[in-house]
């Protein structure tokens, strides 16, 4: 890859450079109908040009630096440089000797010729790797760009890192340079930025561009090409400092992502870690609180959404996970319906068996709203006889539950409201048979209390003291010997069962309890 990359490179530089004397000839060659833009501009640059320099040599240096061998080679042959010729050839082949031979050439010319044209001393520095001083190429070397053209086509893929002409001894000499170097003004971070591209250096390039404020939109999205192919490690690269391209990408996210949710949204998808996609989604989304991008509608039914551009699992796992950010008492509909959406029923209906115990003994509108949902949720579920939700899902112990919990809703609705029905409470109780009102009962109601649901346990004090408030208060009402016996016999098993089991009520509850037994006893 890295070979390939540095290849891809010195052809971007090339194709760019063509391009740039195409622009700059483009007026000339309107007019004299010239197809050869390369000769014409070196025409123009040796008119314009205080050094002597020979042009056909010029020429066929700037077709090499255009990557325009054959053109190279053409006017190599009718320059009369067979010998030249050959080189290029090499060179266009990519032959593992090819710069050996070059450098032998190099030799040679310089025995029989002494000092050499600039633009061929560009061509063996390129070409060869022979070390020519700053000032013997400036005629050619003008720029940056040239500059890293030239040490990335000198550049050996298979020599030792220690080498010369190794990528990494290039890297190492721009960072030792720096951007002050490249770019001593600060007003073109973008040269700088381009070298350590160039030159492989993309944790480097992301984090140098990225501390210029006006360019943080243009870095993330160079950053997610990078990391999109694998070029961009999230570690400690070989500086020592610590990069996170994640990092960068979720608070550019969270700068922006206001603006279009969605769509922001799906900079996330470019994340190879799946753990950390789905946490960033899920706090982005509850964030926002844009769940149509998780494809529900706000009457929870299914519309596109942006997860399932997702495979399904993840898709499902997020939508499962931003329920359970929503599992509270303020946002118990919405959890609903997207545990709904990512078809785990189970956890619906543990969700609405919890909310219904923590507002079992609360009187009051809230209570009638989750009583109603929950109804219509078990409903919905039933719905189908074997092929139902219930069925299919194995859900026998959600609903269980939910009897018991709908049967404790009646027993405190009879309580509370106004008549207050007292003997329907009771018969609720003995129907709901989870206290024992006779005295064989009384061991297996205890070890039974262990498995009770956590939903109607949690309940307990009141379950407990209200039904000692009911068998009091009959107790008062009734005359009938017999009944009273009966009922006093039951607060007897209540008081018992109450210190059987193991739960505590609290002290106010426990005192309250106490005295009701007492003025029966």
């Amino acid at each position: 890859l890295q070979i390939i990359l540095r290849k891809q490179a010195k052809k971007m530089l090339e194709e760019q450079y063509f391009d740039f004397i195409e622009r700059s000839t483009s007026s000339i060659r309107g007019r004299t109908g010239d197809s050869r833009p390369v000769e014409r501009f070196v025409q123009e640059k040796i008119q314009s040009s205080r050094q002597q320099m020979d042009k056909d040599w010029a020429a066929i240096y700037y077709y090499v630096r255009c990557g325009k061998v054959d053109e190279a080679i053409r006017v190599a042959r009718n320059k009369g440089e067979d010998q030249f010729v050959a080189l290029l050839r090499l060179y266009a082949q990519d032959k593992p000797d090819y710069r050996q031979s070059i450098k032998e050439d190099h030799q040679n010319r310089i025995t029989r010729q002494g000092n050499l044209d600039p633009s061929l001393k560009a061509l063996y520095a390129a070409l060869g790797q022979i070390k020519f001083g700053s000032k013997e190429t400036r005629a050619v070397i003008t720029s940056t760009q040239d500059y890293m053209w030239m040490r990335l086509a000198s550049t050996n893929d298979y020599d030792s890192e220690d080498s010369e002409n190794s990528l990494v001894k290039l890297q190492k000499d721009l960072k030792k340079w720096g951007p002050s170097y490249f770019n001593p003004k600060g007003t073109n971070p973008l040269l700088y930025f381009q070298i350590l591209l160039l030159s492989q250096q993309f944790e480097s390039a992301i984090q140098y561009l990225d501390s210029f404020p006006q360019y943080k939109v243009e870095v993330v999205h160079f950053g997610c090409a990078l990391y999109y192919y694998g070029l961009l490690e999230s570690k400690e690269n070989r500086t020592g400092n610590a990069f996170a391209f994640e990092k960068m990408l979720s608070q550019f996210v969270r700068q922006f992502g206001s603006m279009d949710p969605p769509k922001f949204a799906l900079y996330y998808f470019l994340l190879h870690d799946v753990e950390l996609l789905k946490k960033l989604l899920v706090k982005f989304i509850c964030d926002t609180r844009q769940l149509d991008m998780l494809g529900m509608s706000s009457d929870g039914t299914k519309i596109p959404g942006v997860v399932d551009n997702l495979p399904p699992e993840i898709a499902s796992d997020i939508i499962s996970q931003v329920a359970e950010e929503f599992n509270t008492t303020e946002n118990f509909f919405e959890s609903l319906k997207l545990f709904n959406l990512a078809g785990k029923y189970g956890k619906v209906l543990d969700i609405v068996n919890e909310q219904l115990g923590l507002m079992l003994t609360k009187p009051g509108k809230e209570r009638s709203r989750i009583a109603e949902t929950a109804q219509n949720v078990y409903q919905q579920y039933s719905r189908g006889g074997d092929r139902s939700v219930v069925q299919v899902h194995q859900l026998h112990k959600q609903v269980e539950a939910f009897s018991k919990l709908q049967m404790l809703l009646a027993f405190f609705e009879c309580c509370q409201n106004e008549p207050l029905r007292l003997r329907d409470a009771c018969n609720i109780q003995r129907k709901l048979n989870i206290i024992p009102f006779h005295q064989d009962d009384l061991q297996r109601k205890a070890q039974e209390f262990a498995s009770l649901e956590d939903c109607i346990k949690q309940n307990f004090s009141d379950i407990l003291l209200t039904t000692m408030k009911v068998l009091v208060a009959l107790y008062d009402e009734t005359q009938n010997v017999d009944e009273k016996r009966e009922i006093k016999h039951m607060v007897r098993c209540l008081a018992t069962f109450s210190g059987m089991i193991s739960f505590q009520m609290p002290g106010n509850y426990n005192q309250e309890f106490i005295r009701l037994q007492a003025k029966i006893a």
